[in-house]
C-alpha cells in the first residue's frame, strides 16, 4: 500500500495531473479535477519554494474503510504533510493540513503571542459563512475522537460527509481567534 501512496504522490509532484487523477476513487474524482491538483501543486509550490523530495511515508491506521499514511514532502523552503486515504481499488482522499514549522515573523513581537488549550465544544465550524453544528463529534485531535481537548501544536482533522464540499472553512476559537482556509482536500 505504501507503494500505491509514492506513486500517486510522485505522479501529483511531477505534474502528472491527469495520471494521478485517474488514480483517484470515482467520488473523489467528481469533487476535484485534475486542474485543480494542478492549482494545489502551483499554491505549495509558491508557499513552499522547489520541492525537494519524498522523505517518508508513514501508515497512520485505518479510518472507517481507508487505510490512512502520512507523507513528509520536503521543499526548499520547508517541509509540508500530506495524508493519502486509500480505498481497496483507489485513492480516496488527499490533505495538505497547515504545516509544522510556521514561526512569526522576525519583526513580530513574540512576546504578545500566547497559546492556549482550546474546547471543540467551544470552537465553531463555519462552511462558506454558515455555521455547522455537530461537526465535533466527527473531529479528531491527533487520531483522538475521544477527547475535546485542542492543545497547542496538535493537529484537529474533520471528516463531514458532503456529496460536495464547501469553497471555505472557518474555525473560530471561544477567545475570537479565528482562521479559514480554501478547502484543498478530496
Amino acid at each position: 500500500m505504501r507503494e500505491r501512496v509514492r506513486t500517486f504522490l510522485q505522479l501529483f509532484v511531477d505534474a502528472s495531473f491527469q495520471q494521478a487523477h485517474e488514480r483517484l476513487e470515482p467520488a473523489a474524482a467528481e469533487q476535484i479535477t485534475a486542474e485543480r491538483l494542478g492549482a494545489i501543486w502551483s499554491q505549495l509550490q509558491e508557499t513552499k519554494g522547489r520541492f525537494v523530495g519524498i522523505d517518508s511515508i508513514e501508515y497512520q491506521g485505518r479510518q472507517q474503510q481507508y487505510e490512512v499514511f502520512l507523507a513528509q514532502l520536503q521543499f526548499h523552503n520547508g517541509r509540508q504533510r500530506a495524508v493519502v486515504a486509500l480505498g481497496d481499488e483507489a485513492v480516496a482522499g488527499l490533505q495538505f493540513p497547515p504545516g509544522e514549522d510556521w514561526q512569526p515573523p522576525s519583526y513580530a513581537d513574540k512576546s504578545a503571542f500566547t497559546e492556549e488549550e482550546l474546547s471543540l465544544a467551544a470552537t465553531d465550524l463555519l462552511e462558506d459563512g454558515a455555521f455547522v453544528s455537530g461537526w465535533a463529534a466527527t473531529a479528531t485531535v491527533e487520531g483522538n475522537s475521544a477527547t475535546d481537548l485542542w492543545l497547542p501544536g496538535e493537529t484537529l482533522s474533520i471528516e463531514l460527509d458532503r456529496t460536495t464540499g464547501p469553497d471555505r472553512v472557518k474555525l473560530v476559537t471561544p477567545s475570537s481567534v479565528a482562521d479559514s482556509t480554501t478547502v484543498t482536500q478530496l
